[in-house]
């Protein structure tokens, strides 16, 4: 018979693409650095998120990458997980974000020296305000004890306890002793016709309408007697 016969179709395959991706986060917590900051990555987030398309690669982006100090706490973000074919899916998470720097005192001398004269005292300043603190993130408080305005008035070594604080609680301490000595009165070179402790002075030791003591001024209560002596006696 032989008889053939023959068509031509076209044939046209449709992949369906839109494979579903799941985004699945976990929870994180960012320590500031001593700059104040903190970088969140998509590695640190993601836990195990997945396309239902074999093979298909992923992308993923986080709403907050960066952290500083105004964002201390806990707070809501979200990752964002994407394949070569657009498709994507979402999950949120929560992100602790800790400042465990504390604060740091500069230059805080350890020891100052002062020296007061005989009854006059010495008045604490602020000291808080001469030695201020730095941290990573602004709000440091102080406290210092003795506090300004307290008055020393003998010679000796006196702690002074300086603290800062900042708004999560990190705290530094620095002590300046303050080293109190009391000047010595001025006096001038001990005079010839001098006369000290006591005993009978000649009138070679004394001027018309005056009489010589050392020290002068003098260091303790002093008594002077005189009496006119008859030089015929």
């Amino acid at each position: 018979a032989g008889n053939t016969n023959s068509a031509t179709a076209t044939v046209t395959i449709i992949v369906d693409r839109s494979c579903k991706v799941r985004a699945i986060a976990q929870d994180v917590t960012l320590i500031l650095d001593k700059n104040g900051l903190a970088t969140l990555t998509t590695s640190a987030v993601n836990n195990g998120s997945y396309s239902e398309c074999i093979g298909s690669s992923l992308t993923m982006t986080l709403s907050q990458s960066v952290y500083s100090c105004s964002d201390l706490g806990s707070k809501e973000a979200v990752l964002t997980v994407r394949d070569k074919d657009g498709n994507q899916g979402t999950d949120s998470f929560i992100v602790t974000v800790i400042d465990n720097t504390p604060p740091s005192f500069g230059s805080v001398p350890k020891t100052l020296k002062v020296s007061i004269n005989p009854n006059s005292s010495y008045i604490l300043p602020d000291f808080t305000s001469q030695y201020p603190a730095t941290d990573n993130c602004i709000g440091v408080s102080y406290t210092q004890v003795p506090g300004q305005g307290t008055a020393y008035s003998t010679a000796g070594t006196y702690p002074v306890v300086l603290t800062a604080s900042d708004l999560s609680g990190n705290t530094v301490s620095s002590t300046i002793n303050i080293d109190i000595s009391i000047s010595k009165p001025k006096g001038g070179t001990k005079p010839k016709s001098a006369v000290s402790g006591s005993r009978t002075l000649g009138l070679e030791e004394a001027t018309e309408n005056s009489i010589f003591v050392y020290p002068n001024p003098a260091i303790s209560e002093a008594n002077l007697e005189v009496r006119i002596l008859n030089p015929d006696d």
